[in-house]
């Protein structure tokens, strides 16, 4: 005899929001554990979760947040007060895509999706049976699916913490349709799971984890990790940059955009000037305020420009200074770290500067990030 399903929620059509909330819970059980079986899944797969993600927003909640302590309360009172309880959902079907085909294909792909974990315990101690199937009972008809959801997978999809404290990330709800390689979105996923200090891979372990099958790391890089850059630079809300040594690919990840961010997107120069301060910060270990002052100058396109090319002055200079030193004594321009680097970045700032005509008129009007009297940074105006 089929087990009772109890549905005690219902969500109806219409998107709540065009940003998601995904929490590091959720990206455990779903991205992470069973990328295996992701990898061959249809893209919309991901559409209907971030449909999802997207009609229960408003519920979602910390249980380190005092101002959502009653969501919490209204989760346990909702989902764990009985067994097998379930949330419904219906869409229509142009909120997914219009073809009845591939939908179908998407939701059966979802329902074949289980966890190991078939009881839940609430805050009081009780435990109750819950399913470990995705989705389950879906329909696609008068041009509109339904689906129902169990407790155990709405608890991942609503709480954003990690029981120790608040973890989730935000998305761009249509990401899936922007980044429609899946691969590409899993790869996206995994790097918005990234911490602030970054990470470092084996190019060779990575490519084999996504079925990738190139033959070099540079081919690698050229084709996975530039190509995924360029398309979160232009549309998610955060992006990465990445550097290499032999087989290890080191990367990290910053913010591109805030809360607001599909309202507004973001000029393609804002998006730049980022990129380049946190390529320096990165390889010249800078810490918060120097990344700060370059920021604020590298916004100005002018400033950007005369920023860049001193830049390259220094590595040229750089680059002459090791011609005389044997191979021990050569530096890298990544020798130069933290107030080091802005010591001999000010000098390489000053020198290009009296190349331009404006040093010729002007001769101190050069931009000043270090002063070589006091050996300190100057602070943001």
């Amino acid at each position: 005899m089929e087990t009772r399903k109890n549905i005690v929620k219902h969500y109806h059509s219409n998107l709540n929001s065009k940003t998601i909330n995904v929490s590091f819970l959720f990206y455990q059980e779903m991205y992470k554990s069973k990328l295996g079986s992701l990898l061959t899944a249809p893209i919309l797969s991901f559409r209907i979760i971030n449909s999802i993600l997207s009609k229960i927003k408003d519920e979602q909640f910390s249980v380190f947040n005092i101002d959502q302590q009653s969501l919490f309360e209204d989760f346990e009172k909702t989902y764990l007060s009985q067994d097998n309880t379930y949330a419904s959902f219906s869409f229509k079907t142009t909120d997914i895509k219009r073809n009845y085909k591939q939908i179908k294909n998407a939701l059966l792909f979802l329902s074949q999706i289980n966890s190991s974990n078939i009881t839940l315990t609430n805050s009081k101690g009780e435990r109750y049976k819950t399913f470990p199937q995705f989705l389950s009972e879906f329909t696609i008809a008068k041009r509109e699916i339904s689906f129902a959801v169990p407790s155990y997978w709405m608890g991942l999809m609503l709480r954003l913490d990690d029981n120790k404290k608040t973890h989730y990330n935000q998305q761009i709800q249509d990401m899936p349709l922007f980044i429609s390689n899946v691969r590409m979105f899993l790869i996206y996923q995994w790097i918005l799971s990234i911490g602030t200090d970054g990470t470092q891979i084996n190019w060779l372990e990575f490519q084999k984890k996504y079925n990738y099958n190139y033959k070099s790391k540079n081919e690698f890089i050229r084709n996975v990790f530039r190509k995924l850059k360029v398309l979160m630079n232009k549309r998610a809300t955060k992006s990465f940059n990445y550097r290499s040594k032999y087989d290890t690919v080191y990367i990290t990840v910053f913010d591109i955009s805030n809360a607001q961010v599909e309202l507004k997107t973001e000029t393609s120069h804002l998006v730049k000037a980022r990129e380049k301060a946190n390529y320096w910060r990165n390889r010249h270990q800078l810490d918060q305020e120097m990344y700060m002052i370059l920021s604020k100058w590298l916004k100005n396109k002018d400033s950007y420009f005369y920023l860049e090319q001193s830049y390259k002055l220094l590595k040229i200079n750089l680059r002459e200074s090791n011609k005389s030193k044997t191979k021990e004594k050569k530096k890298k321009m990544s020798d130069y770290q933290g107030l080091k680097f802005f010591e001999v970045f000010q000098e390489a700032i000053k020198l290009h500067y009296k190349t331009t005509e404006y040093g010729s008129y002007v001769p101190d009007g050069y931009i000043r990030i270090y002063n070589p009297s006091t050996e300190e940074i100057y602070p943001i105006s």
